[in-house]
């Protein structure tokens, strides 16, 4: 439960709460522009000096973000989400094509009782660690005198 349920439930709501929150800023700017007025004794002109070209407000909308560090944290979210799914694509890919070539795909089914053992031991530390209790290893096989 929390607050998009909440308007989920009751859209009335976050209708009446996306209006108020734009009047509110609506008045914050204005208030910032009386203010502005009353200090410098005159009206405020709001319109551009010169028309900008499209390269200037691309510039200018560039600087904008950059030095807004809410909009670099969400690009920087998205880029690290994005960045992590095509890694690991990447990888995949990667191994699906060395693994599908007759030398690599042999070599490595040579080496493989070699590398098992050490990744085994390798991922049920990791799980040890992720779970944060020992896991009992058993050198007898399941059903043998050993365990009884």
């Amino acid at each position: 439960m929390g607050v998009s349920s909440l308007f989920a439930a009751a859209p009335a709501a976050y209708l009446a709460l996306k209006v108020v929150g734009g009047l509110s800023l609506l008045w914050l700017g204005q208030r910032l522009a009386w203010e502005v007025a009353r200090r410098h004794g005159r009206e405020v002109d709001f319109s551009p000096a010169a028309p900008m070209t499209g390269p200037q407000a691309f510039r200018l909308g560039l600087a904008t973000n950059l030095a807004n560090p809410k909009s670099a944290l969400f690009v920087a979210s998205l880029f690290a989400a994005a960045l992590m799914v095509s890694i690991s694509t990447a990888w995949y890919l990667v191994l699906a094509l060395l693994l599908s070539s007759g030398s690599v795909g042999a070599a490595y089914l040579r080496a493989r009782p070699r590398l098992t053992p050490p990744l085994a031991l390798y991922h049920r530390l990791r799980l040890e660690a992720a779970v944060g209790q020992q896991m009992s290893v058993s050198s007898a096989p399941p059903g043998s005198t050993a365990d009884h």
